[in-house]
């Protein structure tokens, strides 16, 4: 009996919306974090999970779906908290990864829950075979589990010194930069949004954070003869020149990267600082 119940009820996962959910978390831990690491990502992985997880359970113990949906929203407010602090660096010494953002402002997300408990009580919407619900639900498991793994590191290479020169002059080159910013900024507050402007330092940033996503440069301060240091939250560059020629040196770049991984992504770094930065100069 036990065994026709659950799959009764398997053949739920392949409801679009849950696989939505599962796919929103795999993209958005690795490659949206990664990218951007900021507000609205975290917010991504908390409504799709608050969906996924307890909507996944349902489809286990589908006699135990109500009390699985309120014991998630119990859990979720217990694991924003500080309370469990010292659980949590027990199994991080041990062995066990854990990780995770004590932001009470996540419990925003606790309306996913009940829309998980509706979309659960409607009709299954197709069916898989056999093989492909549990290859999915084994899917689900490990995105599961991955939500809770350490963040990305910031991984920063110094000295790198190279050099880009260009046949205009300092004036055009520092104008040119800071289309280049402003082009950047236009597209991540158009896809995320949350990106403020400080007008006495005129500096872009995310709401919540103190990195410097880019830096517009007032050349009327600047004196030709100087030379200029840039910092953003990607790279570290030195530009120089005249009224004939300028360029620009790379001194520091800075990625995101899988916590866990040993290689080194030095060049891979570089060459995305080339295509995102100086061949839109060129």
């Amino acid at each position: 009996m036990a065994t026709v119940c659950f799959m009764k009820y398997i053949g739920k996962i392949t409801h679009p919306l849950f696989i939505a959910a599962i796919l929103a978390l795999a993209l958005n831990d690795w490659c949206f974090k990664p990218m951007f690491h900021n507000a609205v990502t975290g917010k991504l992985s908390d409504f799709a999970g608050l969906f996924a997880f307890p909507f996944f359970l349902s489809c286990i113990w589908p006699q135990r779906v109500k009390t699985i949906h309120i014991l998630v929203i119990l859990l979720f407010a217990l694991w924003k908290t500080t309370w469990i602090q010292p659980c949590l660096d027990f199994l991080n010494t041990v062995g066990f990864p854990v990780h995770r953002t004590p932001d009470l402002s996540d419990y925003t997300a606790f309306g996913s829950v009940p829309f998980s408990y509706y979309i659960f009580h409607k009709p299954v919407y197709a069916v898989m075979h056999t093989w492909s619900a549990r290859l999915l639900g084994a899917f689900s498991i490990f995105i599961f589990a991955a939500t809770t793994m350490l963040p990305p590191k910031l991984n920063s290479y110094c000295a790198i010194n190279k050099e880009y020169k260009f046949d205009i002059s300092k004036r055009q080159l520092v104008s040119c930069i800071n289309n280049v910013q402003i082009h950047d900024v236009y597209k991540l507050n158009k896809a995320y949004g949350h990106i403020n402007f400080n007008n006495r330092t005129n500096t872009f940033y995310l709401e919540g954070r103190t990195d410097t996503l880019a830096l517009l440069l007032d050349y009327t301060k600047i004196g030709d003869q100087d030379t200029i240091r840039l910092k953003s939250s990607y790279a570290d560059i030195i530009i120089w020149g005249n009224d004939h020629s300028s360029g620009l040196k790379l001194l520091n770049a800075y990625r995101f990267s899988n916590r866990y991984s040993d290689k080194d992504y030095r060049e891979k770094t570089i060459r995305a600082f080339e295509k995102h930065f100086i061949r839109k100069i060129k």
